[in-house]
């Protein structure tokens, strides 16, 4: 074959067919509208409001108190002084005062103190000003002993009334003179100079005698006098203490 043929089949392209639009289908895609979203809920929690722990309430600390030391009998006149009557007690000179004080050593007013006995305990009441205003303590101490118990309540302080005593050494009774009554005390033991009636010997008289104590060398009693000591070898008595109350 020449060149100038081969060069010409060479150079030519084979036709395409392209179609047109017209006879090309093209699908349109269908396109779905689009709902607007649903406002989602929202989950985020929602904090409560906190409400303020109210303060429990503290429990009360009673402070504890040295215990009382032990007489024969105790004395607390009219001004709230609280005396130790010793069992050698010959005058006012032996009666012992008594400081109270709680544990660390801090000395409590006698005026914040009550203090009685009854049946074999002694009990002391303290009225004392704390933070959250006035507190009442309560103690109790066995008559006798070292050890004392904070309470929570204690018994009725007993009344005064008369009292009467009938012994071998000394008789205190009850005499009505002219209607009115009043407490006779006789002497029992053997004194010289006296005259000795089927009473014993005396009587000391006063108004009302409200509690007495037998110590080693005489009586001890109160009246509305106050205190008073009569020795046994003798039938008068010294005063020992203002008017107030007699414990034992």
């Amino acid at each position: 074959m020449p060149l100038a043929a081969v060069l010409l089949a060479a150079c030519v392209q084979p036709t395409v067919y392209v179609p047109t639009i017209e006879t090309a289908q093209v699908e349109t895609p269908i396109v779905e509208p689009v709902a607007d979203p649903e406002p989602t809920e929202d989950k985020t929690p929602i904090e409560s409001p906190i409400e303020p722990i109210a303060d429990e309430p503290q429990e009360r600390i009673t402070p504890m108190i040295n215990p009382v030391p032990t007489y024969p009998a105790y004395i607390v006149d009219q001004c709230g002084t609280i005396w130790g009557i010793p069992a050698t007690l010959e005058g006012c000179t032996q009666k012992q005062i008594i400081h109270l004080s709680e544990d660390d050593g801090q000395e409590i007013p006698s005026s914040e103190l009550t203090l009685f006995t009854l049946a074999g305990y002694i009990y002391i009441t303290r009225n004392r000003n704390a933070d959250a205003g006035p507190v009442i303590d309560y103690y109790r101490q066995a008559i006798g002993s070292t050890i004392v118990e904070v309470v929570d309540t204690i018994p009725p302080m007993p009344e005064e009334k008369r009292v009467t005593l009938d012994s071998s050494e000394w008789l205190i009774e009850t005499a009505i003179i002219n209607k009115a009554e009043r407490t006779d005390i006789y002497n029992r033991h053997e004194l010289r100079g006296y005259d000795k009636g089927a009473k014993g010997y005396g009587p000391i008289s006063r108004n009302m005698v409200t509690a007495y104590v037998i110590l080693d060398n005489g009586i001890l009693w109160m009246s509305t006098s106050g205190a008073e000591f009569c020795p046994n070898n003798r039938l008068s008595a010294d005063q020992i203490a203002e008017p107030g109350r007699l414990w034992r």
